[in-house]
């Protein structure tokens, strides 16, 4: 299907796909050293580890305040990062 050009000048939007910046577990997890990393990922990845424990933790390690809701979003993939 073709693409039907508007009547109105949009040359000042850009077009085509943007930057989405990264939630603020994924910003936290950039700042971590590799081994703490790859720490924060395996827990995120088990159910066994609460939302609380990981942002502690996260928290932390890198300096940056995470929620308890973000580590919830993030494990849902329900963030700016999926």
């Amino acid at each position: 299907m073709p693409t039907v050009k508007p009547k109105v000048d949009l040359s000042d939007f850009p077009t085509g796909v943007t930057f989405r910046q990264r939630c603020t577990v994924g910003k936290a997890l950039d700042a971590l050293k590799p081994d703490q990393r790859e720490k924060a990922v395996a827990a995120l990845s088990s159910m066994d580890i609460t939302h609380r424990a990981i942002s502690s933790v996260l928290s932390k390690w890198s300096g940056i305040t995470v929620r308890e809701s973000t580590i919830g979003r993030h494990r849902r993939k329900g963030c700016a990062c999926e």
